[in-house]
């Protein structure tokens, strides 16, 4: 401090200049580094609220969905049951791309599914993706499961591509047993392989907007700090030649 009364009126000038240059550029780092952990928060909270909504309306949908199907086959043979079933489902896709639709098992032998007819009767009970997920046995403790939230299961699976091929890609789904049968479950989910870039697009247009206050005060603010900079300047230049 005493050092500071000791230097000139001059020195004491320039050192007031280059600390809030300095000040400055540390402000614009913090700026830049905040919104850069910004836009990955806000795309996390946009993720886990779209994932909140798609499994509310994937375990809506197969809810009333099983619940429907178990009042039409009540009563029937199981085989019975079966073809009603199966033809219900056959043709029920959903989704913008139709990459969605209901699949049926009986504990864990697929029953009728709309594209793959090659896997109907057989057992996919030890059947994993590539990350060693066994979700038809997930999906089957999914059903089982009275709670009112329900169990979502996550996992890899071909998803059917417009062109008729098939691409690897994670899902969503969630299953319920049908009433009135003997362990045959409905189960639906959605494919979401799409939902980072989706977030990342919308989290982006949120934080530009923000962005573009930020940076539209800073050049304000810093306009207004020339024009007092440069009065203070002309001041000061004054108060020297009077010195003199």
């Amino acid at each position: 401090m005493k050092f500071y009364k000791n230097l000139s009126l001059k020195s004491k000038f320039l050192s007031l200049v280059i600390g809030f240059f300095i000040a400055f550029v540390i402000f614009l780092v913090l700026t830049i580094l905040g919104e850069a952990k910004s836009s990955k928060a806000t795309q996390a909270q946009i993720v886990a609220m779209l994932q909140q909504e798609i499994e509310a309306k994937i375990k809506l949908s197969t809810d009333s969905m099983a619940s429907a199907l178990g009042e039409i086959v009540k009563g029937l043979s199981e085989k019975e049951q079966i073809q009603i079933i199966s033809k219900a489902i056959s043709k029920m896709y959903f989704e913008d791309d139709k990459s969605s639709y209901y699949f049926v098992y009986k504990e864990g032998v697929a029953l009728a599914y709309p594209h793959q007819t090659d896997i109907i009767g057989k057992s996919l009970w030890d059947t994993k993706d590539i990350n060693g997920t066994y979700f038809i046995r997930d999906l089957f403790e999914s059903a089982k499961d009275e709670s009112k939230r329900g169990k979502f299961v996550y996992y890899v699976f071909p998803k059917p591509l417009p062109d008729g091929k098939f691409v690897d890609a994670q899902k969503v789904s969630y299953a319920q047993l049908i009433p009135n049968t003997a362990n045959i479950w409905i189960g639906t989910g959605v494919y979401i392989d799409t939902l980072d870039t989706y977030t990342h697009a919308t989290s982006q247009g949120i934080l530009s907007n923000i962005s573009q206050t930020i940076y539209s005060n800073i050049a304000i603010s810093m306009v207004a700090f020339c024009l007092s900079f440069s009065h203070q300047c002309g001041s000061f230049t004054a108060h020297i030649c009077v010195e003199s």
